[in-house]
């Protein structure tokens, strides 16, 4: 069964939304500075311990290094917003809207921005994650491509609930996440 929805985003949600998208993915990446500074540490350490001049510089090296990146990443995230201002001016000025078709084994898209049209379609072959909160359902295909779907532009539950079981034939778990409140 096709299920339709229209989600409808300001430019303030949608700013937000991608914003929000962005850090989470920026995120990952601390997961590896803390790797390389903790490898940074553990040599530093052995070789104080040892007493080997070679790898008590090489091990000051690599932790300066995490250090160093772990702040440019701090500064970096803060200019998250200015960022996403600068690359999606006309989605964080006009905001968008959506209109989607989700049927069994993919979804087409049809986005207004700005006065312009895009059309594009999405195999659940593809799809990385689903993720759940009060209002909306965010569907991840690639690191790029994320869709957010509103609850309240659905006809009615039911819908919603075909909807779910479209998205979830690929065998896909569906993460529910209460949303944040800042």
């Amino acid at each position: 069964m096709i299920v339709h929805n229209e989600t409808a985003l300001t430019g303030e949600e949608a700013t937000n939304l991608l914003v929000n998208s962005f850090i989470k993915e920026y995120k990952k990446r601390y997961i590896f500075l803390a790797l390389i500074l903790l490898m940074g540490i553990a040599i530093l350490v052995t070789s104080l311990v040892t007493k080997q001049s070679e790898f008590i510089t090489l091990g000051a090296i690599v932790t300066a290094l995490g250090v160093g990146f772990f702040i440019y990443s701090i500064i970096d995230l803060k200019k998250t917003k200015k960022r996403v201002l600068k690359n999606n001016p006309e989605i964080c000025e006009h905001g968008v809207k959506y209109s989607f078709n989700f049927k069994e084994n993919s979804v087409q898209i049809h986005a207004v921005i700005g006065g312009k049209n895009k059309k594009s379609e999405y195999s659940y072959q593809y799809l990385k994650s689903i993720s759940e909160n009060e209002i909306s359902y965010e569907l991840i295909f690639n690191q790029n491509d994320a869709i957010y779907v509103l609850k309240s532009g659905f006809e009615d539950k039911k819908m919603e609930e075909f909807f779910r079981k479209n998205i979830t034939t690929t065998k896909k778990k569906i993460k529910y996440k209460p949303e944040n409140k800042k």
